[in-house]
């Protein structure tokens, strides 16, 4: 009854003690002090006399130290507040593409299963030599060791809690880690992990809000840009337009001026033939018409070509591509190739070792004999030994319940005559009724073996026998694939989706073990190309599937290339709140596809080079067109100044106007071929 008292106070003083470093952890807003506090906390449940605390980098696939304490050798490290601390190297997760599992970290990170070690020098399945390095420079001496997994609210594992040498509260003497403080140090890391990462989120939350913030004041500034933009834009139209009203009234004057001298030389030489009165009245004639009608620059309507373009950058990639898998587990023992190689249909790119995949085929076909004795023996149950002897057995057994039943039938005959005594009877009778049980038994056991050779029974042998032999076609499928062969002509590449990318291939030398499945090859078509782009909202909907696209490149100069939009994506990419909030613009994958590149085409074009695409969305060769000079336009209306042939003054007529390029407007209603108008609409206005 003590004991249990004591074991409950020390569980009550356990939940206290959690709840005080919880609630500490909650207040504490420093990841380095926060990270300080959860292995000062570890170490004082446990009474560690050392602890480490590594952070899981996703991205390298690595354990960095961030604290390490060691009581003993008073060493005390943060490289979270202090960065230029000195620290081990990261601790990898993964050594050419295979688990670490020798290292203890990396396994606990890798599986999530918490270790506990009475002896690091006596220990097995783990290498040490690490640790033990660190005894010989230090002089310490490393003995039990705690490594507790930290898990974050989604049961992910952000980190790793390691402690060493537990130490006796009374004695002071090393001993090992108890289920206890096992229990205490996974509880804790649960909390501390959970602390972390809210941390990590409110850190996140403060950087989003300054880029917010940040964002709000360059548009902030932008806008006042703009404004001033527009302002200075408004100011000088109105100098142009005054510069433009002084030309004209300069013309005016110099036409004057010219006019002036054309009426004296004439009245001039009037005078001097006698003939003024006749040249001054031809003059004015002639000023009334020049006044009425040239003095009105006139444009015609005419027939010209109009189309509009619109021009993406993207990457060029093959025609297509082939990813060649690893058909089954093993190593690289020979690689007959070099990325950026080209390689001919059927030449070997990758040898594996079989020794693995050799043993799962003899595996496979043991159990395929097995299966097929199985599925023989249940087709022949009826007849087989074991039914066979069963029935005999059942044949011997009715046979001696038949003479015991005579027997019975003589002994009651001579016991109603008095010659036996019922005692004898009695025991003909229970001989009989024991043998009665012995034959219903046998014909139990007939029908019980017959039941195992039953059309179900045999079912399910012939789908057995059917799985053995799928098991061992495929394995022997994958065996044949030991030796990875081209299947078309192409260039060796790196894969070229950024997904792809985003699985760190890693390098496929001789050696290298592989898994099932792994990508190692992926080889290029480049009898044609693809040309991958992304496109803004504006634009997407004016593009179209199978759409001619002109390909240039400034990699390849005079090479023009005829494509096809082979595709075009219908989810934007971009962040979730778009323009609205600040976010990136939502843009829509195109692809383009050349079909076919000729020899010399493919000697100056390489994957990964930069390609403009011309597409052109509008083409009309017969538009009709004015002077951009002709048009005056606004917001919902355009209109011109068209010459009346009968009136000759001109009229104010409404027009739909269609592509405008820097030199002319096309006109797709208000106006015909051939009708003229003003060139300058300010000049009919004056």
């Amino acid at each position: 009854m003590k004991e249990e008292n004591i074991s409950n106070s020390n569980a009550v003083q356990d939940l206290q003690n959690l709840a005080h470093i919880g609630l500490a952890l909650s207040h504490e807003h420093q990841l380095g002090s926060l990270l300080e506090m959860i292995v000062n906390a570890a170490r004082a449940m446990t009474n560690a006399d050392a602890g480490t605390l590594y952070i899981l980098d996703p991205e390298l696939r690595c354990l960095r130290f961030c604290i390490m304490q060691n009581e003993t050798t008073r060493t005390k490290i943060n490289a979270v507040d202090n960065p230029d601390a000195p620290i081990p190297e990261p601790v990898t997760l993964y050594v050419n593409g295979a688990p670490n599992n020798a290292n203890v970290s990396s396994y606990v990170a890798l599986t999530g299963e918490p270790v506990k070690i009475s002896d690091v020098y006596s220990a097995q399945g783990f290498n040490f030599s690490g640790v033990k390095h660190y005894d010989t420079v230090s002089g310490y001496r490393s003995q039990s060791m705690l490594v507790i997994p930290m898990r974050d609210h989604n049961d992910d594992i952000i980190g790793i809690l390691q402690l060493l040498n537990s130490k006796n509260a009374t004695t002071g003497k090393v001993t090992e880690f108890s289920e206890r403080h096992e229990v205490l140090v996974s509880s804790l890391a649960s909390q501390a992990a959970v602390s972390i990462t809210n941390r990590r989120l409110l850190s996140g939350m403060e950087k989003d809000l300054e880029e917010i913030r940040r964002l709000r004041q360059a548009e902030e500034e932008l806008g006042a840009k703009l404004r001033k933009a527009y302002l200075t834009t408004e100011e000088t139209n109105a100098e142009l337009k005054a510069a433009m009203a002084q030309t004209i009234a300069v013309r005016k004057i110099w036409m004057f001026f010219v006019l002036c001298l054309i009426l004296a030389g004439a009245a001039w030489q009037a005078f001097a033939t006698g003939n003024l009165g006749t040249m001054l009245s031809t003059t004015e004639g002639t000023h009334e018409h020049v006044a009425d009608n040239g003095s009105i620059a006139i444009a015609k309507v005419a027939n010209s070509p109009v189309s509009a373009n619109l021009s993406f950058v993207g990457q060029i990639e093959p025609l297509s591509q082939k990813v060649y898998l690893s058909p089954f587990g093993g190593k690289v023992i020979e690689k007959y190739y070099m990325e950026g190689q080209l390689i001919k249909a059927g030449e070997p790119l990758l040898e594996l070792d079989t020794a693995e995949i050799g043993i799962k085929v003899r595996q496979a076909r043991s159990a395929l004999i097995r299966a097929k004795k199985d599925h023989t023996q249940l087709k022949e149950w009826a007849d087989g030994p074991r039914v066979s002897q069963a029935r005999l057995n059942q044949a011997r057994q009715r046979a001696i319940l038949d003479n015991l039943k005579r027997k019975l039938d003589e002994a009651a005959v001579l016991f109603d005559k008095g010659i036996i005594p019922k005692v004898e009877l009695e025991s003909a009778q229970e001989a009989f009724e024991n043998q009665k049980i012995n034959a219903q038994a046998a014909e139990d056991e007939v029908k019980s073996l017959l039941a195992l050779g039953s059309r179900d029974q045999l079912l399910i042998a012939s789908m057995e026998l059917q799985n053995a032999q799928a098991e061992l076609d495929e394995l022997e499928e994958q065996l044949a694939k030991a030796t990875i062969k081209a299947e078309e002509d192409g260039i060796i590449l790196l894969p070229a989706s950024e997904e792809q990318r985003q699985q760190e291939l890693k390098s496929v030398e001789p050696g290298t073990k592989v898994q099932q499945g792994e990508t190692l090859v992926v080889i290029g078509d480049l009898s044609g190309l693809t040309i991958r782009t992304k496109v803004d909202e504006v634009s997407i909907s004016k593009l179209s599937l199978n759409q001619l696209v002109q390909v240039t490149s400034d990699a390849f100069p005079g090479i023009i290339l005829d494509g096809w939009i082979s595709a075009i994506s219908c989810q934007a990419l971009g962040s979730a709140s778009g323009r609205s909030s600040g976010g990136k613009p939502p843009v829509f994958d195109v692809t383009v596809t050349v079909d076919e590149l000729s020899p010399e085409q493919q000697s100056k074009i390489r994957m990964g080079m930069s390609a403009i695409l011309n597409v052109t969305v509008y083409d009309n060769p017969d538009a009709l067109v004015v002077p951009i000079s002709a048009v005056e336009s606004g917001y919902g209306y355009a209109q011109v100044y068209k010459k009346n042939p009968q009136t000759r003054g001109f009229e104010k007529v409404s027009i739909t106007a269609g592509i405008t390029t820097l030199e002319q407007v096309e006109v797709l209603s208000g106006l015909a071929l051939d009708d003229e108008i003003a060139l300058f609409p300010y000049e009919v206005m004056q």
